[in-house]
């Protein structure tokens, strides 16, 4: 049986005394595509943060293709394909979107190969092509969370982990943001997704984890879940 791109077994991380994780396990397959919802403070992106490796574990382990990671900086993991799109997007200001870009590059060498790459994020969003050489603080949300994708993508992640890339966006620029994430998976991406619209990413991933107070409170196919009557009272807006 081949072994899943991500695994996480009985992973717990705190905060000081205060358990944010206690205990969650979960796989993720090649080319899957998994959303991560649950209530603010639920865990969600301290589980995005672990699996990076900007938050220590306090127990479990995590497998990146049957590796071991968790004992692993960040970037290592990043060499080893994967990529965090983190909550707020994390640009760089000061830099141009031409240097954000190319630091989602840093750790590749095949020189040739980068700049394809860059071009190729530029076909994806026009606008940052328009823009290279402008400030990246200078861009409005939608073209930063542009921008915070496409600089993940320059790494070849095979696993992208997303976290609420809807967040204060138009809604317009939220059905950019998503028809771009379905092409990305469409090239074979794996993607793990927090995201504040349950219904959005329900509907782009295939399979839904739910998380309260740190633990997996359900886990299924979204079809499956979108038509749960706890889902729907929590998280959709239906009685």
């Amino acid at each position: 049986m081949t072994a899943p791109l991500l695994h996480i077994d009985k992973l717990h991380v705190a905060y000081g005394r205060i358990e944010a994780l206690r205990g969650v396990s979960l796989t993720l397959a090649a080319g899957e595509r998994l959303a991560l919802i649950g209530a603010n403070g639920a865990g969600k992106t301290t589980l995005l943060k672990a699996v990076a490796g900007l938050l220590a574990g306090k127990q479990g382990q995590i497998q990146l293709d049957g590796q071991r990671i968790d004992r692993q900086p960040a970037h290592t993991r990043l060499r080893l394909g994967m990529a965090l799109v983190p909550e707020g997007r994390g640009i760089f200001p000061e830099m141009s979107v031409r240097e954000n870009l190319l630091m989602g590059a840093h750790c590749r060498n095949d020189t040739d190969g980068v700049a394809g790459d860059l071009e190729a994020e530029y076909a994806r969003f026009p606008r940052l092509a328009e823009r290279s050489a402008q400030l990246a603080g200078t861009l409005s949300g939608g073209e930063q969370q542009m921008l915070a994708i496409g600089r993940a993508l320059m790494g070849r992640p095979r696993l992208l982990l997303l976290d609420e890339p809807s967040m204060g966006l138009s809604p317009i620029m939220v059905e950019k943001i998503f028809a771009t994430l379905r092409e990305v998976c469409a090239q074979g991406v794996t993607l793990l997704l927090v995201e504040q619209n349950a219904r959005l990413a329900m509907d782009l991933c295939e399979r839904t984890v739910v998380l309260e107070h740190g633990q997996l409170a359900l886990e299924g196919a979204s079809a499956d879940l979108v038509r749960d009557p706890r889902v729907q009272a929590a998280y959709l807006g239906q009685a």
